[in-house]
């Protein structure tokens, strides 16, 4: 119950991570009366040796980075802060090995998400959300009031959306019906990465399941069909949408000054990012360290310090991020982590695919090319650690079929 709790609050700014914080006192508690009762520590299960190791291919790159940290305050809290998400994906991890809990969580997941759907369309109709939350702007932003984190957040929960869906045969494919209004409102969220994950979602779920699941060929084509569709009956109906989408298509064949100003200026921010990682190559210049290096990696006339006269807080783009914050090291680390997770993601597939739909949100949740929040943020890396313990969790009923 405490883990569907963590994930209502991401609708929140600080408390979801600070939720995840209390399952990291739950985990620490729950491993110590093991210690007690056993009068040592147990042999751990080889799901909890996995997320060991995924947790150890992220975290010794950030410990490697302190010595040479730009900030060594700020990288010092940061890598010890992040130590809280071990406990509570080892904990997390133990109590989904029940299916009965990773269902239970997946079902109040999708409720949530339905909410947060109706909710952004409730807001896009009448000018504010159930809350009151007004429409500013151009943007949904939905029951997460200032932060343009919506569409973030539906688009990567897609693998789950679909997986769900494509268990109730019973209503006949009419089910498939919901994805039209979760579609139009991730595009009205305006946020280009959130469309960028979406693809990436469903092109890795198709990628896992489409061999093995009964979906007829008219389906097959209906499905990239409904999809342009949608994109582009919302960009002709929805003006913001397809000013949006215009911009993104006519960038692709422009200079270099357009096409960092469609990108909302990330053509800067990699630049910086590069510089930071020539100069500091082997473990870079430590875990959120981005912010304090800026200014002296930028050019003369960079456009963000002329803004704020800081610069930016990460490189937006997380596969910079890691090169950049923890170099060559972390990024040795994050392909570790990628071919680990990967490598069980396919292999859960058959024999366990709601476990790998869960592994599936963690891949998407930290696509290197994602260019969104912060990968050693605490919001995003909440949603990570999450997904990446449900996945893990051995399955007390890993011979269940559900796609038979």
């Amino acid at each position: 119950m405490f883990i569907v709790l963590s994930f209502v609050l991401m609708v929140t700014e600080h408390l979801f991570h600070y939720a995840v914080g209390i399952l990291g006192v739950m985990g620490i508690t729950y491993w110590l009366r093991q210690v007690f009762r056993a009068k040592g520590l147990p042999r751990p299960e080889n799901d909890l040796v996995r997320v060991t190791m995924l947790f150890l291919c992220v975290f010794l790159p950030m410990a490697l980075t302190l010595p040479d940290a730009v900030n060594p305050r700020h990288a010092t809290k940061t890598t010890i802060s992040y130590l809280h998400f071990l406990p509570a994906a080892l904990y997390v991890c133990v109590i989904c090995r029940v299916p009965s809990s990773r269902n239970f969580i997946g079902n109040c997941l999708c409720w949530l998400l339905a909410l947060l759907v109706i909710d952004a369309l409730v807001q896009f109709f009448l000018g504010h959300n159930l809350l009151g939350y007004p429409r500013d702007t151009a943007v949904l932003t939905g029951m997460f009031d200032n932060n343009q984190r919506l569409g973030l957040v539906l688009a990567l929960f897609l693998p789950l959306i679909l997986f769900s869906l494509h268990r109730l045969e019973r209503f006949g494919g009419w089910q498939w019906l919901v994805l039209l209004p979760y579609a139009v409102v991730i595009l009205v969220s305006l946020k280009r990465s959130a469309w960028v994950m979406l693809v990436v979602g469903l092109f890795l779920y198709g990628l896992l399941f489409l061999r093995s699941l009964r979906v007829d060929w008219r389906m097959k084509l209906l499905v990239p069909l409904a999809v342009i569709a949608v994109i582009a009956s919302s960009a002709y109906f929805i003006p913001t949408v397809g000013e949006r989408l215009q911009t993104t298509f006519g960038a692709l064949s422009a200079d270099y000054e357009t096409l960092d100003i469609a990108s909302s200026r990330r053509l800067t921010l990699w630049a910086t990012g590069g510089e930071m990682f020539l100069a500091h190559p082997i473990n870079g210049v430590g875990p959120r360290g981005y912010r304090y290096a800026y200014k002296q990696f930028a050019a003369e006339d960079d456009f963000w310090i002329k803004q704020n006269g800081k610069g930016q807080t990460h490189p937006h783009l997380m596969g910079l991020e890691v090169l950049t914050e923890t170099g060559i090291l972390g990024f040795i680390g994050l392909a570790v982590f990628f071919w680990v997770l990967v490598r069980a993601m396919f292999a859960k597939r058959l024999s366990d695919p709601q476990s790998a739909v869960w592994l599936a949100l963690a891949v998407v949740a930290w696509f290197p090319l994602n260019s969104h929040l912060a990968f050693y943020g605490s919001y995003w890396s909440t949603f990570a650690w999450l997904f990446i313990a449900i996945g893990m969790a051995n399955s007390r009923d890993s011979g269940h079929f559900l796609f038979r």
